[in-house]
């Protein structure tokens, strides 16, 4: 497992029962009762990651910027 998250900054939550739901529905190996959680890695310059865990399982989740990304050097 991981350990270099964090949990989600508030201005940067998504609907995580959503995702999840959706997550399920697409992933047949995710299928099942139990959780699936989310945390975020703390890095990055542009887009938003997060690590997905169902139970053994770990995914990475990427999405854009919520705002304009400074361009590169």
């Amino acid at each position: 497992m991981t350990t270099d998250t964090a949990p989600i900054r508030p201005e940067e939550r998504f609907d995580e029962e959503r995702v999840a739901r959706h997550l399920r529905s697409h992933l047949p190996g995710l299928v099942g009762d139990g959780p699936i959680t989310f945390s975020q890695f703390p890095g990055g310059k542009a887009n938003l990651t997060y690590q997905v865990t169902a139970g053994a399982t770990e995914l990475v989740l990427r999405r854009p910027p919520l705002g304009p990304v400074a361009p590169s050097p």
